[in-house]
Order: structure tokens, then C-alpha cells, then sequence
């Protein structure tokens, strides 16, 4: 690279700019650009960005960032680059934003390893009844010789899509003895050969013992789990969502959950925060947490550092390796 890039930082300057970028990943960065960084600690505004995008090679955003409309990417006069490190980048850019001919990665493969990490503790804390032991041993008792968990070696795991989650989950499982079945429109066959899993109808992945939901919400997602699929659910199994709510039609599960039937560990919900008196909370075969399934420092400045290296790739002429495509973009989750 013979002169260093301009580069415009978007995240505001708050916690979690300093989460993703520590000392050696900005020292990276400055050994190839010149960077301009949000001083504010909120998002730039529209009129900002048209301003501060000028003469800009790259871009790095993140939550709270502006969209990157129209308006805005026709005030720029050479950007090549656009580097996301946070979630799903439907909500950045619009459709048409292909046409201009710029690079768009996104670092969400590493934040999908940390939901990964999530579901993988759930399962095996689920199956070894690790919560109600603590809870039982705090209330007074003890382990008797009936008490014996299942354990995960042994049990059936339904995961519904195949994108980076699904595959960080099932790297984990690799040290298992369980039987995977994957129901997705995208996975081929010889990916699940190769990978060791089966490929299987939505009704024979809900009936497994731990199903887990890694798929996208769109419009043929939307509502994909209603009373007839959730009536496949076996009885004293698992439902992990870490989705969307949306990708299950709401009373139906709520229906369903107040037989008490199941247990399930939901980490995304119809209206964020859950509100104080919902019912999910009081529910003793429910576990709610606060969409925090990717909230691990260690994938966060990860995310940081995938965007970082395909940028550097990127302009030494490169393939990157966290490229989004049209196709890609079209089967994402809008937020």
C-alpha cells in the first residue's frame, strides 16, 4: 500500500467503541489510514455524515450509525469500503446500494461465535439441570440418589437455519455423542455429509430434544413456529430462541409454555425491553435473557478485528474474507 487511506470511524465515542477497538487494532488500523474519528458520543447525524464522508476511501460502523442512505453515499466522492462491526447490516444499507460497486463486509461472523458459545452453555447447563440444582441446594437440599441428570451425550439437537451460529454450535458439539438435524433452504447435502450432521423437515428438527433457532427473519420466516409446529415439540425438551420473537407466532408459545410441557430459554422478545409484569418472567419453565446471547468481549473486539484485516486485504487487492453479496444482504434479518 503505497499512501494511507482515509478512513471515517461512525461509532460513537462511548463504551462500546472502546469494546471493539482496543491499543493493537487501532495501531493496525493506523499503520495503513488516516483516521477520522466520532468525537461525539452519540451517532453522527445525516448532515454530518454527508459532510465527514467526503473524500473518505473507507468507512467503519457500527450500532449507532446513521443509515447509510442515498442522500449520504452520493456525497461520497471515492469510498471503496464499508466495514460493519455490528449486527446485521439490512438496516445499513438499501437495496440498490450494490450497484455502486463497494466492498461491504461484516464482522457478524464473530459475534455469531459468541451466540454460539451461548447456546452451547444453555444445552449442556439444561441438560445437567445445573439451575434448579443450585436453586434446590440454596433452598436447603441436597443430591439424593435419584437425582440423575441426562446429561448432553446421547440427546438429538434440531437446529433451524444453517448460517455462522448453527456452524459455531455444532463445532462445539464436536466433543458430544449427540445426533444433529438441520433444517435449512440453503444447506446442500454434501455440506452436511462433510460436516456430519442430517439435513431434516421442520417437523422432525422440533421434535428433537434441544431445539435451537439460528434463522433469519424475513418474509418466509416470519411466524415459521405456530401451535402446529410447536405441537412437534416433544414433551420435557428444550426450545432455545436467540433468533427473532418473531420467528414464532406469540400465542401459540405462550400457549404452549403455560402447559408447562417444555422448558425455554428465550434471549429475543416481541417488545425489548420485556416488559416488568410479562408473564414470561414468572413462568418456572422459562428462562429469559436480556439479548445478551452475543455480548462476549472477546467475539466483540473480534468483530473489530475481521473488519480491520479484510479491509487491509482489501486494498493490497486481496479477496476478503467477510464479504456480504446481494444474495447474501437479501435473506438478512432487517434489524
Amino acid at each position: 500500500m503505497e499512501k494511507k487511506i482515509q478512513l471515517l470511524v461512525t461509532n460513537p465515542n462511548n463504551r462500546l467503541k472502546e469494546q471493539l477497538f482496543d491499543k493493537n487494532s487501532i495501531k493496525l488500523l493506523e499503520s495503513f489510514a488516516e483516521i477520522t474519528w466520532n468525537p461525539y458520543q452519540r451517532e453522527f447525524t445525516a448532515d454530518e455524515l454527508k459532510r465527514h464522508i467526503q473524500r473518505k476511501d473507507a468507512l467503519i460502523t457500527s450500532w449507532g450509525t446513521h443509515p447509510l442512505t442515498r442522500e449520504i453515499l452520493d456525497c461520497s466522492d471515492r469510498l471503496k469500503f464499508i466495514g460493519h462491526t455490528g449486527g446485521t447490516v439490512k438496516w445499513l444499507v438499501e437495496p440498490d446500494f450494490f450497484e455502486r460497486g463497494i466492498m461491504l463486509v461484516n464482522g457478524n461472523a464473530a459475534l455469531a461465535k459468541a451466540v454460539a458459545e451461548y447456546c452451547f452453555l444453555i444445552a449442556l447447563s439444561d441438560s445437567w439441570n445445573f439451575i434448579s440444582t443450585v436453586n434446590a441446594v440454596k433452598a436447603g437440599g441436597w443430591l439424593t440418589n435419584e437425582d440423575v441428570s441426562d446429561g448432553l451425550n446421547g440427546k438429538s439437537i434440531g437446529l433451524v437455519g444453517y448460517g455462522e451460529i448453527s456452524k459455531g454450535f455444532i463445532e462445539l458439539l464436536k466433543a458430544f455423542d449427540v445426533c444433529i438435524y438441520v433444517y435449512s433452504n440453503y444447506c446442500t447435502q454434501d455440506e452436511a455429509d462433510r460436516t456430519r450432521f442430517k439435513l431434516a423437515d421442520l417437523s422432525t428438527v422440533c421434535g428433537c430434544d434441544i431445539v435451537s433457532l439460528h434463522t433469519t427473519l424475513n418474509e418466509k420466516t416470519y411466524h415459521m413456529l405456530g401451535k402446529h409446529e410447536l405441537s412437534f415439540i416433544r414433551d420435557n425438551s428444550l426450545l432455545i430462541n436467540t433468533g427473532r420473537a418473531e420467528l414464532i407466532e406469540e400465542k401459540a408459545l405462550m400457549d404452549e409454555l403455560r402447559t408447562g410441557r417444555f422448558r425455554a430459554v428465550l434471549d429475543v422478545f416481541y417488545q425489548e425491553p420485556l416488559a416488568f409484569d410479562h408473564e414470561l418472567r414468572s413462568l418456572n419453565n422459562v428462562i429469559c435473557t436480556p439479548h445478551s446471547a452475543g455480548t462476549s468481549q472477546y467475539w466483540r473486539r473480534k468483530q473489530a478485528d475481521y473488519v480491520i484485516e479484510d479491509m487491509k486485504r482489501f486494498f493490497v487487492r486481496e479477496p476478503p474474507c467477510y464479504a456480504i453479496s446481494k444474495q447474501q444482504y437479501d435473506r438478512l434479518t432487517p434489524r
